[in-house]
């Protein structure tokens, strides 16, 4: 494989957070890179995220 570690990855959830965020880091002889989304909930389902929604 193209990597010499293995990945790990971490899931964090809290009960009174208004929205999700998904981080990616990674890092290597290139150099590092960390991508950081951020996305509010529906109005009309709070357990769904508006990144991924209905299009709208």
């Amino acid at each position: 494989m193209w990597f010499s570690d293995a990945p790990e990855a971490a899931l964090i959830a809290g009960p009174t957070a208004q929205g999700d965020r998904h981080t990616v880091k990674a890092s290597g002889a290139f150099g590092t890179i960390e991508i950081q989304l951020e996305a509010k909930n529906l109005p009309d389902s709070p357990k769904s995220s508006a990144l991924g929604g209905d299009g709208h």
